[in-house]
């Protein structure tokens, strides 16, 4: 469940969170974030990870949540 036994797949896991988003997921949206904010399968960049914590805010503040 939390990846304690597995290998994590962090680019098969942003696929999935870029589709959950894509349906205005606000929780998918967050962790996109947090990938780019600490660089996990994706190369960190702080202005990317705003970004996607914005639109996490926007889609939650609207209700939007999946």
């Amino acid at each position: 469940m939390y990846g304690d036994y597995l290998e994590q797949d962090y680019s098969k896991a942003l696929q999935w969170y870029l589709k959950a988003s894509d349906a205005g997921n606000a929780s998918a949206m967050f962790n996109i974030g947090f990938m780019y904010d600490d660089g996990r399968g994706v190369e960190q960049d702080d202005g990317k990870a705003m970004e996607w914590y914005t639109k996490a805010r926007s889609a939650e503040l609207a209700g939007v949540t999946a």
